[in-house]
């Protein structure tokens, strides 16, 4: 085909791809116009999780009604007028796409009203054509509503998730500028129930306890470290306050929510040996630098940032980190466990000739009567590898096996101290604990045992991401025995459990 201009609404629809990727995208950047707004208090509002309704409101300065029809027209901004400009950024939204890319794939109100107007004015754009503009009636501030979104581009529609999964997502993104902002007050409503609410309070770190659900005290303060112009602060958690995935770990440079595989390596390394494998922290980190050493115009939507001194950015995020952690006590003090044992302890016992270990089955369990040894406490199942010790089950698979363990002690509740023929073995008794009791849920799962009712349904409260996680699990926990219904929006009744977990 000849060389030619695309068409305005062709490339309006092409813009819109790179900002709006589903409802979450759009409320990111409603509430990144609100806050540079100055609003004090944003609510947003979803039907069929932002799919077919979305209302970000705030409190904020307003628009003026003659600048309406500016603000849903492509590359029209208030936040800078030059090239210099973009090397000084202290906006979250600068392009002026949002609204007219919101508005090419869906149908977009905005209703305003300036501090200084007597009455807000609305204008309603479909498809990126306005068809309607008048006076209307709200106090100052700006709500912005969309309808039907992408239902004008079915091809678009078709890649969207559940409601519960689209709902999940504009949770994180509520709650991750909660946290960057703890001064504003944020309200989440899914389908006219509450799903989040902050105070307002101005501590980050109380927003963060809340949104993890954990005690305050099991986080530790980022103090704001120095380092050739960057500033970090934040909180983290203890290193046993973990999660499996990476999304619990928040990322803002200059208070602009984004994802930096370097300061997210910082991070990951200062917690190295002090987490299993598989296992993340979380936390909250906010780097301040100088606006002309970042470059935020490197993503379409503005989810990435570059540094002109990675070295320096990477070096205080470890510290600051590293620090934190330092300071608070990792290795559990022996000295009173040292002095409970038994002086023969410390003697050099002759062990005994070691004793041919049974073969271990296809499960990859022993008992521990089977091994000759003794377990404190909790005795069971367990299969525990052993390097260069392998036997052969029924199935000519190698497996490992256990030796003839003499148990010395126990430190902190936590670890096993015992002794064997190639020296010091410590088992973690809380890890091998869960494997017994994953071998026994597995067993009954496949022995098909009915599950144990609970005198009295628990309660249990999640959010929506949660929930779209577990709606995607149910088959798989019926099988194991965990009988579950819903119970309102954000929590559900837990009936019965497998019995192993009574």
């Amino acid at each position: 085909m000849p060389i030619q201009i695309l068409s305005t609404e062709v490339t309006a629809l092409i813009a819109a791809g790179e900002v709006v990727e589903r409802p979450a995208s759009v409320v990111k950047e409603l509430v990144e116009n609100a806050l540079d707004a100055g609003a004090k208090q944003i609510t947003v509002e979803l039907g069929d999780g932002g799919k077919q309704f979305i209302r970000v409101s705030d409190d904020g300065c307003g628009i003026p009604e003659t600048e309406l029809p500016l603000a849903v027209a492509r590359y029209a901004t208030s936040k800078l007028t030059s090239l210099d400009d973009l090397n000084r950024l202290c906006t979250l939204g600068f392009r002026g796409e949002a609204l007219a890319s919101i508005a090419a794939v869906s149908r977009l109100e905005l209703c305003s009203r300036a501090i200084s107007a007597s009455r807000a004015a609305e204008i309603v754009v479909e498809g990126g054509a306005e068809i309607q503009r008048g006076p209307a009636a709200r106090a100052s501030g700006t709500s912005v509503a969309v309808r039907g979104l992408f239902r004008s581009t079915p091809a678009r529609f078709k890649f969207l998730r559940s409601t519960l999964a689209e709902a999940g997502r504009v949770h994180m993104v509520v709650a991750a500028y909660a946290l960057a902002w703890p001064e504003v007050r944020f309200a989440l409503a899914v389908d006219g129930r509450e799903a989040l609410r902050t105070s307002g309070g101005g501590d980050a770190r109380t927003v963060l306890a809340e949104l993890l659900d954990c005690p305050p005290d099991q986080l530790l303060d980022l103090q704001c470290s120095s380092r050739a112009d960057v500033r970090v602060h934040g909180a983290v958690g203890v290193p046993t306050l973990s999660r499996s995935t990476r999304e619990h770990l928040w990322v803002f440079v200059n208070r602009r929510w984004v994802t930096h595989r370097g300061v997210s390596a910082a991070v990951l390394n200062a917690y190295r040996t002090l987490l299993q494998v598989g296992r993340y922290p979380v936390g909250v980190v906010f780097v301040e630098v100088p606006a002309h050493l970042v470059d935020v115009n490197v993503h379409p939507a503005k989810a990435e940032v570059r540094f002109a001194r990675d070295r320096d950015v990477y070096g205080a995020v470890y510290e600051a980190v590293h620090v934190a952690l330092l300071g608070h006590p990792v290795v559990p003090e022996l000295g009173s466990v040292v002095s409970s044992l038994p002086r023969d302890v410390f003697s050099s016992p002759t062990l005994p000739d070691p004793q041919p270990a049974p073969e271990i089955g296809a499960g990859g369990s022993v008992t521990w009567e089977e091994l000759g040894g003794e377990l404190p406490q909790r005795p069971g199942s367990a299969s525990f590898p052993l390097a260069g010790r392998a036997v052969t089950g029924p199935n000519q698979v190698p497996f490992p096996r256990m030796p003839v363990l003499r148990v010395l002690g126990q430190v902190d509740s936590s670890y096993i101290i015992t002794e064997g023929p190639e020296g010091l073995y410590l088992i973690d008794q809380h890890a091998a604990h869960e494997r017994i009791l994953y071998d026994r849920l597995r067993q009954e799962m496949r022995g098909g045992a009915p599950p144990q009712a609970l005198l009295a349904p628990a309660v249990v409260e999640v959010n929506p991401r949660q929930l779209a996680v577990l709606h995607g699990q149910l088959e798989l926990l019926s099988r194991l025995g965990f009988v579950i219904e819903p119970f309102g929006f954000t929590s559900l009744l837990l009936r019965a459990v497998p019995t192993v977990l009574t």
